[in-house]
């Protein structure tokens, strides 16, 4: 899988697109990528060359991508997930299965870590498969979005983050 990053309001991070390349598989993005803030820290994430927006535009694609959900728009930072999924299946359907099952398994991985920080994470419900990919530059079939994790700030009294308090327990 490869991680396209929605940053919409990260401290010290650029608003905009970026791509943590997680594989070689995508050299149909050559060109297509700048250095990022991840090259401080050692890590393939990259800001995509597009046409620059402004950070209210990129909040109102991205909740567009996520089935106009605010919670998609008001979030510090949304990951959408991409696999070539076609490819994938042609060497054995299984392959859906365990495709699903590594996404999963890094959207929990982004809930314990969100929650360490004292953040709110949520899978997202419904998402856009076609219009994510197309605007990560992943359109034309070959990427398909499989699934979408937003995280940010919680306001108190915001009951879209809630989450049972267990505390007492």
């Amino acid at each position: 899988l490869q991680l396209g990053v929605w940053v919409l309001g990260v401290e010290g991070c650029r608003p905009g697109l970026y791509l943590l390349q997680r594989s070689a598989h995508t050299d149909v993005l050559e060109g297509s990528l700048s250095a990022g803030p991840g090259e401080a820290l050692g890590l393939p994430l990259y800001r995509m060359v597009h046409e620059e927006m402004g950070l209210e535009e990129l909040r109102e694609l991205c909740a567009l991508a996520c089935c106009s959900q605010n919670i998609a728009r008001d979030a510090a930072f949304v990951v959408s997930m991409f696999a070539p999924l076609d490819r994938a299946l042609a060497l054995h359907p299984c392959m859906y299965r365990l495709l699903h099952w590594e996404a999963g398994f890094i959207g929990q991985m982004l809930y314990v870590q969100a929650h360490a920080q004292g953040l709110g994470c949520t899978g997202m419900g419904c998402f856009i498969d076609d219009i994510t990919a197309e605007v990560f530059g992943l359109g034309g079939g070959e990427w398909t979005a499989l699934y979408a994790m937003a995280v940010g700030n919680v306001p108190p009294d915001d009951e879209r983050w809630s989450a049972y308090d267990y505390s007492d327990r």
